[in-house]
């Protein structure tokens, strides 16, 4: 090889910065940075390290985006597949919550129907509407008002219930022996279908 003669600062500078392209080389992190930075000042250098791994870069990141799109559309799917079971496990709780209050297929069906109609979503609310609307008002007799013994307050009624309002003053028990003597009527009417 052939001595040049070079200036003694120029030497220094060169020195300096082979010096410093060798640091900068040698840190895994900016080797790749410095690469680049070669590379895009001149892009005609053939550069292995980044001229191969473009491609797989550039195919690693499509690879990767089309996995993160079915992750995510999974993801869509099974939250909606859990909303689903959570609201159908509402309605259901629901629907057992009317059939024991007595409610049939046909009934809950008129409630559903109800609270669509209304845009409801409370099954009581539109179970408590229905229910209203079923029951035909009785027209109003006054003279039958309470039974068939009318709104007469004042006129004295049978011995029997003179004995039980007696029961209900004679004393601080009074009152449990009339309640169980009318809770006793009550049901002996019922029987007898006076009710």
């Amino acid at each position: 090889m052939a001595l040049i003669e070079v200036d003694e600062e120029d030497y220094r500078v060169s020195s300096a910065a082979r010096a410093l392209m060798d640091k900068m080389a040698n840190k895994p992190g900016q080797r790749e940075k410095l690469l680049r930075l070669v590379k895009e000042t001149s892009p005609e250098l053939h550069i292995p390290e980044i001229d191969a791994a473009d491609p797989l870069r550039n195919e690693m990141a499509k690879i990767r985006e089309e996995l993160g799109g079915q992750v995510r559309a999974l993801q869509e799917e099974r939250d909606a597949d859990s909303n689903t079971r959570t609201i159908t496990k509402k309605i259901e709780t629901e629907r057992a919550k009317l059939r024991k209050q007595g409610w049939d297929d046909e009934g809950i069906a008129r409630v559903e129907a109800r609270m669509q109609q209304e845009g409801f979503v409370n099954y009581a609310a539109a179970a408590a509407l229905v229910e209203k609307e079923d029951v035909k008002p009785e027209a109003f007799d006054p003279n039958h008002a309470y039974g068939d013994k009318g709104w007469n307050f004042f006129a004295p009624g049978s011995q029997e219930e003179e004995g039980s309002y007696k029961d209900l003053l004679s004393g601080p028990n009074g009152w449990r022996k009339f309640q169980n003597t009318e809770v006793k009527k009550f049901f002996d009417d019922k029987k007898a279908g006076r009710l």
